[in-house]
């Protein structure tokens, strides 16, 4: 009798640890797009650097994210655009992100190059005397 109620007793202890581990956390999705065109952007990334978890975002812009139920700061890459950063408050599970336009100004780019001395090649020809043409038989021809 003792033995059951010892192991009523883990049981529910595992029950509610369980429970409570489960509660813990939650899942974060939503839409990763471009601000200035809106268009969804597939490969984005999304990286809790809180929790150090990460996904990306599929073909239709969608990011599904599960970490710890606390505030956590998103870093969204993606190439081309800013990188940026949003902090996710603890109430929030549906949260779309929008990207902008990464601007960079770059030096002037100079491309130079050699001209080099290759002697040029006349592959796949050669040369034949009126001689020897005049000399080889002619299949269905005239000339036999």
């Amino acid at each position: 009798m003792i033995k059951v109620v010892q192991l009523l007793l883990f049981s529910a202890l595992l029950l509610v640890v369980k429970v409570s581990s489960a509660q813990s956390k939650r899942t974060i999705s939503g839409f990763v797009a471009n601000a200035s065109s809106g268009e969804a952007l597939y490969g984005a990334k999304i990286y809790d650097t809180i929790s150090k978890n990460g996904t990306v975002s599929n073909e239709y812009g969608f990011y599904s994210l599960t970490i710890p139920n606390q505030q956590a700061v998103f870093r969204i890459t993606y190439l081309g655009l800013d990188r940026s950063y949003v902090t996710v408050p603890v109430n929030t599970n549906e949260l779309d992100l929008f990207m902008n336009k990464s601007v960079q100004e770059l030096d002037a780019i100079v491309v130079s190059g050699k001209k080099s001395s290759i002697e040029e090649t006349n592959a796949g020809t050669f040369e034949i005397s009126l001689e020897k043409v005049e000399k080889l038989p002619v299949f269905m021809g005239k000339k036999m």
